[in-house]
């Protein structure tokens, strides 16, 4: 039987190794050894694929609806802190899509992301739920927080235009922010009310966000 055997290289590469020791009829040991670094990484990189959005390197709808349940069941054992949905919804984006065709869409989508990234504190996930929308998780915060970093998304995405063809484009977002309640059967429960408070904002005039209150 081959066990696997993480050892490290001198310049700190992590390999993945099977190993086993076979004893052979006249006593002696034959160590048989086979390197599956690469196999292992591809298995890494497929499984990472399946969970990640491709257009834009966020997490993907199913992967941050299931966090969204992790975190759910572990506030229900008492072990997390409170937690924040943030719906993010890019302002007439059908409008870049119409203008700039959907690759110009494209480049729109992802400048939307890094700059989205700038903003956000280490820990917080971000899923795409299809189309323009976003869902940031922000684990240990409350609404202020989520209202903050929405404040300094819409600050960055002035100050930083997406260069689409050679086109300097604005980009405006709207924001729905709901918290995690005790009551939360599922994630669709958080989901309702943030998608609830993301339709007050585009009300409101869009580039802006609104929490959610019963």
């Amino acid at each position: 039987s081959f066990r696997e055997w993480q050892p490290r290289t001198r310049d700190g590469e992590l390999l993945s190794v099977l190993w086993s020791n076979v004893r052979l009829p006249d006593g002696k040991v034959v160590n048989l050894g086979m390197d599956v670094t690469e196999s292992r990484r591809a298995e890494a990189a497929l499984a990472r694929m399946a969970r990640v959005d491709s257009l834009t390197g966020c997490w993907n709808r199913a992967e941050i609806l299931k966090r969204m349940e992790e975190r759910l069941a572990d506030g229900r054992h008492g072990e997390v802190g409170p937690t924040t949905a943030l719906m993010l919804d890019l302002d007439y984006f059908k409008q870049v899509n119409d203008r700039y065709g959907h690759l110009g869409g494209d480049v729109a989508l992802r400048h939307f992301c890094d700059q989205l990234r700038t903003c956000l504190r280490e820990g917080d996930s971000i899923g795409r739920l299809g189309g323009e929308e976003f869902l940031v998780l922000l684990a240990d915060a409350d609404a202020a927080v989520a209202r903050a970093i929405c404040e300094r998304l819409r600050a960055s995405l002035r100050q930083h235009p997406a260069d689409i063809d050679g086109s300097v484009v604005t980009l405006s977002v709207s924001g729905g922010i709901a918290s995690f309640l005790p009551g939360d059967a599922t994630a669709s429960d958080v989901l309702r009310r943030a998608d609830f408070a993301l339709y007050q904002a585009k009300r409101s005039g869009r580039d802006c966000a609104v929490e959610y209150r019963s």
